[in-house]
């Protein structure tokens, strides 16, 4: 039956692999006179016969007894759990305020859905829409406060919008030559700008080039504040000075970025993608955050910092001018 012959096969297998060791270990010969072992000894991959080659290094193995394992947890346990609460009270310690505006009437020009308010941006030519919201300070705020624009369903880790742009252009190398690379005879482009590689009509080379790029975001805000207990008015409230210098990362400032001015960057209204950038490119840290891309759809990035501390009872108000 079929138990039979399986078992009867294997045995076959099992004595001729005892017939072809009992045949090296004989020394014998091959076609060409030499012995079996002679030939395996010539073989140009064969590894050394060390410990490290034939993996007989000395390991630990330790027994993981129930005692074992109760000491290894309790140990593990008192390192981290200190470092849990630090890390705890640290995130409770927190100050945050959050205001919303892209559905207040005067920020997008009125309208009762996205695709309204989207129609009404466009209609501004760029220009978009100034409105002033409030934030009310419930805790007192140690400086540096850091004030971050918040974006949801914006997928920047899409395969397409990610590669599209050119990393050899944005250090301020040719494109077209590549430096280095074009020197060597390769391309000099780290990647794939299209559709945003040159502008509509001219065909003139975008600097610099990319989805991107093209999207970069561009509303901006200036602060004004209302100490607590003041009765002065929202326009007698004193200007809040925000540091845009030094939000972004200092190896991208010094290594990803060079010093060079855009060229057809986002100067035509009706192909328009974002902002533009005014002087050069390594100096607009806004552009430089934004090139960073998020991983996940709903991102925060960081637009400045305010260098005093505020107070409970403390009222901000943000000048919006919303063009995004």
């Amino acid at each position: 039956n079929n138990l039979e012959l399986y078992f009867s096969f294997t045995k076959t297998i099992m004595a001729s692999n005892g017939a072809v060791q009992e045949m090296t270990e004989q020394g014998s010969r091959n076609t060409e006179g030499n012995t079996v072992e002679d030939t395996k000894s010539k073989q140009p991959n064969e590894p050394k016969n060390s410990k490290f080659t034939q993996q007989n290094l000395p390991a630990c193995r330790p027994l993981m007894t129930p005692l074992v394992v109760v000491v290894v947890f309790f140990t593990l346990g008192i390192v981290f759990i200190p470092i849990g609460v630090i890390a705890l009270q640290a995130s409770r310690s927190v100050v945050q305020k959050i205001v919303r505006y892209d559905d207040v009437s005067l920020c997008t020009g009125g309208g009762s859905s996205n695709k309204e308010r989207e129609e009404n941006l466009l209609k501004q030519g760029g220009n978009g829409f100034e409105c002033t919201v409030r934030l009310h300070i419930d805790e007192d705020m140690d400086k540096p406060v850091y004030f971050y624009y918040e974006l949801n369903n914006y997928y920047q880790n899409h395969r397409r919008y990610v590669k599209s742009r050119d990393d050899v252009q944005l250090r301020g190398d040719d494109s077209s030559s590549g430096g280095l690379l074009g020197s060597l005879g390769l391309s000099g482009s780290a990647g794939d700008c299209s559709p945003q590689d040159e502008q509509e009509g001219t065909e003139e080379e975008i600097i610099p080039c990319g989805l991107i790029a093209w999207s970069y975001f561009n509303d901006t805000y200036t602060f004004t504040l209302k100490p607590a207990g003041s009765n002065i008015s929202e326009e007698q409230a004193e200007p809040l000075a925000v540091d845009e210098k030094g939000i972004a990362w200092r190896s991208d400032v010094n290594e990803k970025f060079g010093h060079f001015k855009a060229e057809n960057f986002n100067n035509i209204p009706e192909y328009r993608g974002g902002g533009t950038i005014d002087g050069y490119v390594d100096e607009d840290e806004h552009f430089i955050v934004w090139m960073r891309t998020a991983t996940l759809p709903h991102f925060r990035k960081l637009w400045g910092k305010i260098d005093q501390d505020l107070k409970k009872d403390d009222e901000v108000y943000i000048r919006v001018t919303n063009r995004y």
